[in-house]
């Protein structure tokens, strides 16, 4: 059983069940690129299986990297709060972890300014169990931050030991960024990315969603 102090989640897929809101940004934005939208059977499939770079630009394409980046950007700033539901139970679960007096913190890829994350998660009723957000929003600097570069971020706020910090997400940068960091990892099948892509990033766990999160972690 998982032992934790602080809790840092993933949002998209975690907490909100944002696949129809990701799919639809994703396909405007190949667009954008001049390229042709995808349908849902092979967007989810190549998606779930790592390989939807190729799908935006295939191997060898020229400056790919600097292209992708770019890419990955733009939908991210285009991730405005949507009408998605929260997953089945994630209310529920960030309560009982408040009312342990355990600090919860929200680390999200998106680049909008955390406030309009807070916003949207006051939409939820869920804002209030949280404590600290920290998105890839940088200001005026342009780079797109990953999630191993904002998960550090979100433990510093915390200022708990990140061995005991636990990492809930439903994507292979969740958990990769969280073993970087030196956290437990929690991995969720609640979005897109199947348990056996999940498993090559070795969680210490791996749950069907967050409803079941007591069953792997201890908080008392």
């Amino acid at each position: 059983m998982i032992r934790a102090k602080a809790f840092i989640f993933d949002l998209g897929g975690t907490l909100i069940d944002t696949k129809m809101r990701f799919y639809s940004i994703f396909n405007r934005n190949l667009e954008n690129f001049g390229i042709k939208p995808l349908p849902w059977k092979e967007f989810r499939e190549k998606y779930s299986q790592g390989k939807i770079n190729d799908c935006i630009l295939p191997k060898g394409s020229k400056n790919k990297e600097e292209r992708l980046d770019q890419f990955w950007k733009n939908l991210s700033q285009d991730y405005k709060g949507g009408n998605d539901p929260l997953i089945p139970g994630a209310k529920e679960v960030l309560k009982k972890i408040y009312q342990a007096k355990i600090p919860i913190a929200a680390a999200t890829y998106v680049m909008l300014p955390p406030e309009e994350t807070e916003r949207e998660l006051t939409r939820y009723g869920i804002a209030k169990f949280i404590s600290h957000i920290v998105t890839a929003f940088q200001g005026e600097e342009k780079r797109y931050l990953p999630k191993k570069e904002i998960i550090p971020k979100v433990i510093a706020k915390l200022g708990i030991p990140t061995k005991d910090c636990v990492v809930v997400g439903d994507t292979v940068e969740d958990v990769e960024g969280g073993r970087e960091a030196g956290t437990k990892t929690v991995a969720v099948l609640s979005g897109l990315v199947t348990e056996k892509y999940l498993k090559k990033a070795r969680p210490d766990a791996i749950i069907n969603s967050v409803a079941n999160l007591f069953g792997v972690v201890k908080i008392r």
